[in-house]
């Protein structure tokens, strides 16, 4: 992709629209970098080069504005620098 661009999906719900970075859960045995590419081809469609590992967010649900319906979320976010493959599809 290049050129200091962001990919996000556009997402809606009862609020409106909101952006999210591709991404999902983790599956048992699954490396990161391997969920990463299997969760980029399942919501955007397009295979990516993995980059470096920019941030960590820990996200702990009862503490957020949200907590009233994901109270008992903890999850670790691990966000990359990644690039779209040259391909048939861009």
């Amino acid at each position: 992709m290049g050129g200091n661009k962001i990919l996000l999906t556009k997402n809606q719900d009862d609020e409106g629209y909101f952006y999210l970075f591709p991404g999902g859960g983790q599956e048992h045995g699954e490396t990161i970098h391997n969920a990463l590419l299997r969760e980029c081809m399942e919501e955007v469609g397009e295979e990516v080069e993995i980059g470096e590992l920019l941030h960590i967010r820990e996200y702990i649900g009862k503490n957020q504005e949200h907590s009233s319906f994901d109270f008992h979320v903890h999850q670790v976010e691990y966000y990359f620098v990644s690039n779209l493959v040259k391909g048939k599809n861009n």
